[in-house]
This record gives structure tokens, C-alpha cells and sequence, in this order.
């Protein structure tokens, strides 16, 4: 089992501190895999940041092989990202944590400490990143950031009362170790480093992991000396009232980071080092080399030599049939071709010459060889496969047994105690089916009846309702499409593909099951309208639309009368679409300060923007039909929002917002205001389009990373969740719509629309 951590986030941005960050990632939920701990330094890029992690989480969930490739398929992924932005440059730490050891890949910018015992230890060591101003020699060799450099990998012993510490290259060059230290001995190193550092802005991810203390042989001396220490000072150091350090006089204190231009002298330790205490009674100092030196801990692997000895005399024996085989073609050949006539007069030689014969097949071991070794290897192999195969069916069987122990002690339970019995179930079946002997698959269905019988158990504990029917209305196959936005009004339909940036227009038919025939699915001769309605490059009116960027629903009030479908660009236009008026561009005042059209909604007539790179949402208040009225900021300024990593926006009197990291934002006349998840079994993850109607209790989450639609009530109570029968409906969630008057739900995954009734 993997090492349980406490983590705590902290982001310091213009002074202000917040709980998270788009550069920050933990991913503790993959099956079979330790948990990830990644921090990425992109400056003020948050856009860059949350690309990098969601490829990195990406990549981590469906890494395979040992942790260290999946730590470099981390990194390669991340530059690849990096890649498509030029002139960019990144750091990264990557952090797994394991049973009592850590491992560590680290592309600089990038910092990491661990506070063990009074000592600090920090790695890399030396940085012209985070040790400030080095001297040009220096420079010279300076890394290159992702995607340029190859990760530092290394392996980490871990006690138990460890606390470790990833950060960005301002910590180590702005704050100073003695004030690091002193912060990570609190419960929140994040805030106390806030406290102890106000001007300074700053991520870190703090991680404390618990469980059995590591053997003190496990962390290799060569780590140890790598490592920057902060040890404890003597005993009457301890009680002496020392005064708070300032970052200068904690930088300074620390000899490993003195700053000089010139070429360093060997670094020799003092036989009594001068230590220097602190405000949490550490102090710095040069560790001195261990005494002696301590045995590396030992990984034990299967005893393989017996297969090894097989697999090296199969391997002698077959080099020697392959050379008896081209002794015997080459004497064949020889025999068989004619002598080559010559011109010149052959000199018969007076006594003949004694002729030996070098047939190989004359030789009874290079018969034996030739014609036994491949019998000798293919029984071999087949022992080894009979004994794998007879192993696996031994495991399986034991599997299905605990299994099937633990679903009945779990049905014989309540409460709390039935939920973990049929989650143990579903974990010793799914073990099971992956070993599953292949010869018993058909026969043996023991492992997949009981999974279903679990999973139904589960389904009724987690309110999931799993719906069978779900027809496709709509393949989208043009080149390039990424439908995305739904909006569902009566009898209509409409999806916004961001792909090829068109707006397509459906109809359903009376019962709602299906869509109207149109040219692209039938070939019937009855006319019936092109669904695409508008699309980039079209003039409408005085402009060219530009790129689309989402579709809303456009409502009456405020002195607006009209309804329709409006399309938001990222050149900033609104259009509506009504189908009795057709196309018409609305008039938009020019908002002082608006970088980026990122999602928009419209509630009692007005308009809404947000705009993920200002961190800001505009409200238009409507001026007749249109909107020439400046906008006022919706939030209020005392609100420090970040809308990084922002995947969708609903508003119904409240304003919601999805970010990517699983966080539902709220708000109330500007104000954010709690909004807590109670219930879920599981956390969103990557949520991709939230809904919330105005005459409706429902919040409407549809969750992509876990393949399902979510309801809420509007304080945050779990209602309950639907799931397709088959899971790949739902492989690549893109957008959602719900119409609660009929009960139909629809949704976009990878490039084909869907449509299912909802049950009550």
C-alpha cells in the first residue's frame, strides 16, 4: 500500500494568499500506482501551468512500467506542451511518494525540501536558479528550463515525522532556509511562510506522510551529502532567546549559498562547526560526512537464476545448431553448383592429394544438436507456460474466494462497514480478472458475474442510476471538429463545434428521440435545411465573424424583450439567432480591461462575460435589444478570485463557475460564498460544463474524468449520478445540456452527440 499523505497548497500572488494553484497537481486516486505530487514554475503564465498539468495528469494515469519511466513520461509530456508555446521556459518537481521512500525528478527552476529531525535538506543543492546572483562564468552553463534538459532523478529515504516541501525558485532566493525551516515546522507551511515573508510571491505544495517510520539505512549516504542540512544546535542554544531573523540575515546564514564570481575553493568542513541559531532552535551547518558508512537498503527480487541458467544454455545451443546449419548449407552448396570452367590448363599434380570428408552431418553431436536442441527449447517453454498458467489459475481462484468472502460479510453489514466490504470486493475481482488464465476465460465467468452483483450493490449506496439507452443523434466527421457547448430549447438543439468553429442548428422529431432527417444522415430526396447556421468567416451585417467561442441561451428582461440563442466570439461580437428573425449582430460596449471572451450566460436580459485571463466576469446590462451600456465588474473588489483553469459558467441568480481541478466557484451578488460537495462518493475530477436553471433546485455537473453527470442541490447536497452502460459514451465528455421539462439529457463526447431519457 502506498504512503497516506497530509498535503497542503498555498499561492501568494500580489500579496494576496490563496488555498490553490493551476501549476500545482496531486494525484493520489490511480489504481495500483503511488500517489504524484508536481509543481510547475511558468512565472505568471497560469494558462501555460494548467495545460502542463492536465497533460501530466493525463500521462500519469495511463503510465505503465516501473515509477521511475513513469516519472520520465511525466516529464517528457510536460515538454512536449511546453513545446507548443515558443520562447516559454518551465520548471518542474516531481514528487512520487512510496512505502518509506520518495522519488524525485527535478527540471530546474525547481526546489524541494524536507525538514527530518532539526535538519533541512534541499534539493538540487547548487542552483543558479534559486542561490540569486551568480557571476557570468556560471550562467554559462545555466540549464535550460523544460524541454531542454533531461530530469535529475533521485531516491530519497523517508522517516516518519518527515515534512517535505515543493516550491518555487522565489522560496530558496527570497525567503531564506531559516525562515523555511521555521515555517515548515508549523502546521501550515504555506501561511506561516506568508506570515514570515509578506512581500513575497511564491507557490508551494507541502506534503507530511505518515505511517511506519523507514529504516535509517534507507537513505544512501550520497543523498545525505547531496543535501543542504539545518542541524540543532546545542542544548543551551535551544532555551536561548534568539530574535526573528529577516530573510537577508537567513539567506546569509546558510555558508552552502555563499555568492562569488569567483572560481570556488573545495569545500572542507570545519572539524567544530560555528552553528547559528534560530527562531525554531535549528541551525545551519555543512553536515559533516557520516562516520561510517551505513549498508544501502536491499531490494529483494524474485530468485531468477534458475530461469537465467535455461534461458543462457538454450541460447549456447542454439548459436551451435545455427552454425552446424551453415556448415551444412555451405557443403550443400558446393556439391550441388559446377565447377567453374578456367582457360588456364589445370598442372595435374604427380601424387594425388589425400580428400577428407567434411560433411557436418557426419558428426553425431552436431546431429544431436541440430535436430534435439529445438525439442529441448520448445519443452522448456512449454513447462514455464503450463507453470505460469497454473500459478495464475491458483491466484485467481484465491481471489474470487476473498472476494466472494467479502461481498457476503459486506451484505451482513451496515452503513459505513457495507461500503468498504463491497469496495474490497470490487478491488480483489478486478485483480482477479487481470490474471485470469486464458484457457479458463469462458468457461470460468465466476470473477465478472460477481462484479456485477457488487457493482449494482455499490450503484444503490452511491445513488448511481445507470441508464441503458442512449442513441446517437449526430456524427460530427468534418476534419478537425471538437464539438463542444450544448444549449437544448424545446424542440431545438444547437452545438457550437470549437473545431471548425461552426454553429449547428437540430430539430427532434414529435417524441424527442431522434433528430429531424437532414441531408448529412438520410438520402431522402424531401429537402430539409442545411444544420449548420453560422460559422467563421461569414459577414453578417458590418462584420466578420470571428472565432466562436461559446453559446448561451439569451433571455428577456431589463427592458429586452426578444429570446434567442447567442453566440459569443473571440473577437468580443455577440450574435443572436432567432429562427423567425434570423441573424442578427448586437451592439457591445467597449469594456475598458477585457482580455479574453472565455464563456458567457445571460440571466434577466443582462449579459455576463468571464474573462479567465482579467479574473474578472462583466455584466452588460441590456439597452433595448442590445448592449451599449458600459459593463460594471460583477464581483466585488474585495473578491481575489483565480478563474484559471475555468471550464464553464452557469447563472440562474447565482453565478457558478467549473474549474478543471474539481472546485465549483459561488456566487451572490459578487461575493463568493461557500459551496461545500457533502455526499459524493467519489471527487469530481476535470469537469468540463456545469448547468443551473433558474426555476430549477438541480446543479448539473458534468464530470469527464470520471465518465458521468453529477447532480447537486444548489447548497451543495448529492443528489445523484448517471452513468451509461457502456463507458465509452462518456470516454470523452465535452459538453452537456439538460431539459428538466421533458426529462431528456443530452451530451457531446469525442465527436458524436448523445441523448438519453432521464429516470426518475
Amino acid at each position: 500500500m502506498s504512503r497516506q499523505a497530509a498535503i497542503t497548497r498555498f499561492r501568494v500572488r500580489n500579496g494576496q494568499g490563496s488555498a490553490g494553484a493551476p501549476n500545482i497537481l496531486s494525484v493520489a486516486d490511480v489504481p495500483q500506482r503511488p500517489p504524484l505530487y508536481v509543481l510547475v514554475e511558468t512565472g505568471a503564465d497560469d494558462a501555460l501551468a494548467a495545460r502542463i498539468i492536465f497533460a501530466i495528469d493525463e500521462t500519469y494515469r495511463r503510465a505503465r512500467g516501473s515509477l521511475t519511466g513513469a516519472l520520465q513520461q511525466v516529464v517528457r509530456a510536460a515538454g512536449q506542451v511546453l513545446r507548443q508555446s515558443p520562447g516559454a521556459q518551465c520548471g518542474l518537481t516531481a514528487l512520487i511518494i512510496q512505502k518509506d521512500e520518495a522519488l524525485l525528478a527535478q527540471v530546474e527552476p525547481a526546489a524541494c525540501w524536507i525538514l527530518r529531525d532539526g535538519h533541512l535538506m534541499r534539493w538540487p543543492l547548487e542552483s543558479v536558479w534559486l542561490d540569486g546572483d551568480t557571476g557570468g562564468e556560471v550562467l554559462r552553463h545555466m540549464r535550460g528550463g523544460l524541454g531542454e534538459s533531461d530530469p535529475d532523478l533521485l531516491r530519497i529515504g523517508l522517516y516518519a515525522d518527515d515534512k517535505l516541501m515543493l516550491a518555487t525558485a522565489t522560496v530558496a532566493r527570497d525567503v531564506g532556509e531559516l525562515l523555511i525551516a521555521e515555517a515548515l515546522s508549523e502546521a501550515d507551511p504555506g501561511a506561516a511562510l506568508h506570515r514570515l515573508a509578506p512581500d513575497v510571491d511564491f507557490t508551494v505544495l507541502a506534503i507530511e506522510p505518515s505511517g511506519q517510520p523507514a529504516s535509517r539505512s534507507a537513505i544512501p549516504a550520497a543523498n545525505m551529502q547531496r543535501a543542504r542540512a539545518v542541524e540543532p544546535a546545542p542544548s543551551d542554544a535551544r532555551t536561548a532567546a534568539v530574535p526573528t531573523p529577516n530573510r537577508r540575515t537567513a539567506r546569509e546564514a546558510v555558508p552552502a549559498v555563499e555568492k562569488s564570481s569567483a572560481p570556488r575553493e573545495p569545500r572542507v568542513p570545519d572539524p567544530e562547526p560555528q552553528a547559528r541559531p534560530s527562531r525554531v532552535g535549528l541551525t545551519l551547518a555543512v553536515p559533516h560526512p557520516p562516520a561510517e558508512a551505513k549498508p544501502p537498503r536491499e531490494f529483494h527480487l524474485p530468485d531468477l537464476r534458475p530461469y537465467l541458467e535455461v534461458v543462457a544454455i538454450s541460447v549456447l545451443y542454439l548459436a551451435k545448431a545455427l552454425a552446424a546449419f551453415l556448415r551444412i548449407g555451405g557443403a550443400i552448396a558446393v556439391r550441388a553448383l559446377p565447377e567453374h570452367e578456367s582457360t588456364t590448363p589445370r598442372v595435374t599434380p604427380s601424387v594425388r592429394r589425400v580428400e577428407y570428408n567434411n560433411n557436418p552431418l557426419d558428426s553425431s553431436f552436431a546431429r544431436l544438436m541440430a535436430f534435439g536442441l529445438p525439442a529441448v527449447v520448445i519443452a522448456l517453454g512449454a513447462v514455464m507456460w503450463f507453470r505460469s498458467n497454473a500459478d495464475n489459475t491458483r491466484r485467481y481462484s484465491d481471489l474470487v474466494a476473498q472476494a466472494t468472502s467479502a461481498y457476503q460479510t459486506a451484505m451482513a453489514s451496515e452503513g459505513n462497514a457495507r461500503r468498504t466490504g463491497l469496495e474490497k470486493a470490487a478491488a480483489l475481482l478486478n485483480d482477479a480478472i487481470k490474471i485470469q488464465p486464458s484457457d479458463s476465460a469462458v468457461r470460468d465467468s465466476r470473477a465478472r458475474d460477481l462484479q456485477g452483483q457488487v457493482g449494482k450493490e455499490l450503484d444503490v449506496l452511491n445513488k448511481a442510476t445507470t441508464f441503458y439507452l442512449h442513441p446517437q443523434l449526430y456524427t460530427f466527421d468534418e476534419p478537425g471538429s471538437k464539438p463542444g457547448a450544448v444549449v437544448a430549447r424545446g424542440n431545438e438543439l444547437y452545438v457550437l463545434d470549437s473545431g471548425t468553429h461552426r454553429l449547428y442548428k437540430f430539430l427532434l422529431n414529435d417524441a424527442r428521440d431522434q433528430l429531424q432527417p437532414t441531408p448529412t444522415r438520410s438520402p431522402s430526396p424531401v429537402p430539409s435545411p442545411n444544420p449548420v447556421v453560422m460559422r467563421q468567416g461569414d459577414e453578417r451585417g458590418s462584420i466578420v465573424v470571428g472565432a466562436l467561442s461559446d453559446i448561451f441561451w439569451g433571455t428577456a428582461g431589463g427592458g429586452r424583450i426578444s429570446t434567442g440563442l447567442l453566440t459569443l466570439t473571440a473577437q468580443k461580437q455577440v450574435i443572436e439567432y432567432a429562427p423567425a428573425r434570423g441573424i442578427t449582430v448586437l451592439s457591445v460596449a467597449v469594456a475598458p480591461g477585457w482580455q479574453e471572451a472565455t464563456f458567457g450566460e445571460s440571466f434577466n436580459g443582462s449579459l455576463y462575460v468571464l474573462d479567465a485571463k482579467a479574473n474578472r466576469i462583466l455584466k452588460f446590462a441590456p439597452t433595448g435589444e442590445e448592449y451599449k451600456t458600459p459593463p460594471v465588474d460583477y464581483l466585488s473588489p474585495l473578491q481575489h478570485v483565480d478563474f484559471a483553469g475555468a471550464t464553464g459558467m452557469a447563472v440562474d441568480g447565482f453565478v457558478w463557475v467549473a474549474l478543471a481541478d474539481g472546485t465549483i466557484m459561488k456566487f451572490d451578488a459578487g461575493n463568493l460564498v461557500a459551496f461545500d460537495k457533502r455526499g459524493l462518493d467519489t471527487p469530481l475530477r476535470k469537469p468540463v460544463a456545469i448547468v443551473a436553471q433558474a426555476n430549477s433546485p438541480s446543479l448539473w455537473v458534468a464530470d469527464a474524468g470520471n465518465r458521468r453527470i453529477v447532480q447537486f442541490n444548489k447548497t451543495g447536497e448529492y443528489v445523484r449520478q448517471y452513468k451509461p452502460d457502456d463507458a465509452q459514451s462518456m470516454s470523452d465528455l465535452r459538453g452537456l445540456a439538460i431539459d428538466e421539462a421533458t426529462r431528456r439529457l443530452y451530451w457531446v463526447s469525442g465527436t458524436t452527440l448523445y441523448l438519453t431519457p432521464l429516470q426518475n
